[in-house]
């Protein structure tokens, strides 16, 4: 909840897999690990922390950041017929801004606690991020990595490591993959785990519905008709077709 848009991204086993690394506090106390964003308001860089309001689905989570000139809302969504994780942002109120998308990279075995700098390369459509050589993912999968695609309409200003954390732009040769977007109303980014080549999932069109069905066994909410919580008991159970019965 607390500006945390991506994390512990895996593709196949959670531990040794790993693209993005873990949050280790629900304190705050580090604000770097795994995926973050900044906004450029008058010049100056502020990290989107603890939103005004949060919400979570079960496949999506959004973030709703109101501030003195204008309202931001971010959303981060695991899609069901395809292989990928997405990061959109929309400026609901305001004028256009700039944000910087910050990765904190653990695709080499340490979850991201070594002073090792990234390794990347870009192409026309996004960056592609493999691990070193002499790695756990590095000797498994020596071709494989992970990529990070611009969504359609998002145009990527600059693309670096650390070093655009600083504001002396020097690196402290620390794990991070960033990117600083031309002033916009919206933009967005999606990730895809490349450790090994397949064929992508099958669109579930209209079988989506039936996954979070079966997933939650058919369970549906049934309050008592007496209860005045009644008619949102019902609300709930269409949004998230779920189960549970109260006597």
């Amino acid at each position: 909840m607390g500006g945390v848009f991506h994390s512990m991204v895996t593709q196949g086993h959670v531990s040794i897999n790993r693209f993005l690394s873990t949050p280790h506090t629900y304190l705050s106390l580090l604000r770097g690990n795994g995926q973050r964003l900044f906004v450029e308001l008058e010049g100056v860089w502020h990290l989107l922390d603890v939103p005004s309001a949060f919400e979570m689905t079960p496949d999506s989570s959004r973030w709703v950041y109101k501030h003195t000139g204008g309202l931001i809302v971010v959303r981060s969504a695991a899609a069901t017929d395809r292989h990928e994780l997405t990061l959109s942002v929309e400026v609901m109120s305001g004028k256009p801004v700039r944000f910087l998308l910050s990765n904190h990279v653990a695709i080499n075995g340490d979850d991201g606690s070594n002073t090792l700098p990234i390794q990347y390369l870009e192409d026309g459509d996004g960056v592609f991020v493999h691990p070193v050589p002499d790695s756990d993912v590095g000797r498994r999968f020596p071709k494989g990595g992970f990529r990070i695609e611009a969504l359609s309409g998002t145009i990527i200003e600059r693309m670096g490591g650390d070093d655009l954390l600083f504001l002396d732009g020097r690196s402290r040769t620390q794990p991070y993959l960033c990117m600083i977007s031309a002033p916009a109303l919206s933009m967005g980014f999606r990730m895809i785990g490349q450790l090994i080549s397949g064929e992508p999932v099958e669109a579930a069109g209209s079988e989506r519905p039936r996954f979070w069905t079966d997933i939650t066994s058919g369970l549906r909410l049934h309050p008592p008709e007496s209860s005045p919580l009644a008619g949102r008991a019902a609300n709930l159970a269409e949004s998230c077709p779920g189960s549970f019965r109260t006597f």
